[in-house]
């Protein structure tokens, strides 16, 4: 549906118009849904110290493979979109709330500087991001979410 929204509304900035960008941009935010939603499930349930510590580093890998097509779809700059944030953006963006409670709730590293030296800093300016502020709810809202989730 998303897809079919967007080319609906050609003048939208968050794709760019090339049809191969638009074609790598979609692959990627599919790539983002699909790996980051198991991941995020298979972390809030885990108890076990050594999985949580094999299951962040799982998420690290993915999200490493997304480190060399932010450079590219970016076009070196400060993000997925370049100057200003695009499709893949919000994709990734969309889940920096349930990775930093990941990241607070297991005490683990997920978006961390040294493995992922360019997506750490995207994180940082997607957050900063002024259309972006206060839309991104903070790890503890998304804790009690879940636990209220898990309750019912």
């Amino acid at each position: 549906m998303t897809s079919r929204v967007v080319d609906d509304y050609r003048s939208s900035s968050i794709l760019r118009a090339e049809p191969f960008d638009r074609a790598i941009a979609r692959f990627w935010a599919v790539y983002i849904d699909d790996k980051l939603l198991a991941l995020i499930w298979a972390l809030r349930s885990e108890k076990e110290a050594a999985k949580v510590t094999e299951l962040a580093g799982q998420f690290r890998k993915v999200l490493g493979f997304l480190e060399e097509p932010f450079a590219e779809c970016g076009k070196g700059k400060g993000f997925f979109g370049g100057d200003a944030v695009g499709y893949l953006d919000i994709a990734l963006g969309s889940w920096l709330g349930w990775i930093r409670a990941l990241e607070k709730d297991k005490s683990i590293k997920i978006l961390d500087a040294e493995e992922l030296p360019r997506l750490a800093e995207w994180a940082k300016r997607f957050l900063a991001e002024e259309s972006v502020k206060g839309l991104v709810p903070e790890a503890d809202e998304y804790l009690k979410l879940y636990a209220a989730a898990v309750a019912s």
